[in-house]
């Protein structure tokens, strides 16, 4: 297989004077070559790689190509060349095959005087990066937040924003206070016809109101006609709110009264309310009507009256701390 070449530089854009024993970034070149067999000139794809050394062979740059387009033996690849002041040669290999001997390449780099984009430049209108920024500063970013520069860094700041009140000229009043930036109602300085309405239990959070916050008989029997036993503490309420500490107790013994025999209640009496069948009495043998509380045969002592309230037997006294 014969291998033919020539390399032409077809933008290069700017040159850069390496120190001696340096290697600079590469620059883009093309590489125009002509590739033949026994056969003739090749044509169709091949597998190639370009790999560009020293004279002593140390590799600086390799470029793998797996479908090359050799058209009649022709081919055109584009290649970057590492600046250094050291010879460089460029070894070609097809399918496999390394080419010999390896071509020389040059040590001239153009310069140009101006250029409309270029990689490298001592000055330039717009940039993608500066110095040692890897990342491109937008106005986009700046506005994101992404890119914090801190307020002293800012030269000629007005001072109206600088003392961080955002510009407002603020004065501290009896009702209104101003701390760090942050605008507040002082303690005690809003009546309660500044209000429009009244709180309601929804408005206000857990703990809002502590017991420091209410004034003495502030609160009434009538604010708390909604207050749930789960808004109570354990021994918040004790004797001296209740208007007695002493509380006799009876329970049920007679099983006519409409509760249950053996409850408790604050009531001395209750109410006889069970009709039985009596028998044997005014020469009658059955009838219904009601008996007395102390009776003990529920047929004989029947009467015909209406029920009476029968007396609970007292249970003890209920005394509160």
């Amino acid at each position: 297989m014969k291998f033919l070449s020539t390399m032409t530089a077809l933008s290069v854009v700017l040159a850069v004077s390496a120190s001696a024993g340096g290697v600079g970034p590469g620059h883009p070149y093309t590489w125009v070559g002509h590739l033949e067999t026994a056969a003739g000139p090749v044509d169709g794809p091949v597998a190639a790689i370009f790999t560009v050394t020293t004279a002593a062979g140390v590799v600086l740059d390799e470029q793998t190509e797996n479908a090359l387009v050799v058209v009649d033996g022709d081919f055109v690849v584009d290649l970057l060349v590492p600046v250094t002041p050291d010879p460089l040669f460029l070894r070609v290999t097809i399918n496999g095959v390394a080419l010999e001997p390896p071509a020389r390449l040059p040590q001239g780099w153009p310069r140009a005087v101006s250029a409309d984009v270029a990689d490298i430049a001592d000055v330039a209108d717009e940039a993608r990066a500066v110095g040692p920024l890897t990342t491109v500063m937008s106005t986009e970013r700046l506005a994101s937040g992404a890119i914090v520069v801190p307020l002293a860094r800012v030269t000629a700041f007005p001072a109206a924003f600088a003392d961080g009140d955002q510009g407002l000229a603020f004065v501290a009043g009896t009702t209104l206070d101003f701390s760090a930036g942050t605008i507040g109602i002082k303690a005690a300085s809003l009546p309660g016809t500044a209000f429009g309405g009244v709180p309601q239990v929804a408005d206000l959070a857990d703990g809002t109101i502590a017991a420091a916050d209410l004034g003495t008989a502030s609160v009434l029997a009538a604010d708390l006609s909604a207050l749930p036993l789960t808004k109570l503490a354990a021994n918040t309420l004790t004797g001296r709110h209740f208007g007695s500490t002493r509380t006799t107790l009876f329970e049920v013994t007679e099983p006519g009264c409409p509760e249950p025999v053996g409850q408790v209640l604050e009531s001395p009496t209750c109410r006889f309310q069970g009709a039985v069948t009596c028998t044997g009495r005014i020469g009658v043998n059955t009838f219904t009507g009601h008996v007395p509380c102390a009776a003990t045969n529920r047929t004989t002592e029947c009467f015909t009256g209406s029920s009476s309230d029968c007396p609970n037997t007292p249970a003890g006294v209920l005394v509160f701390p």
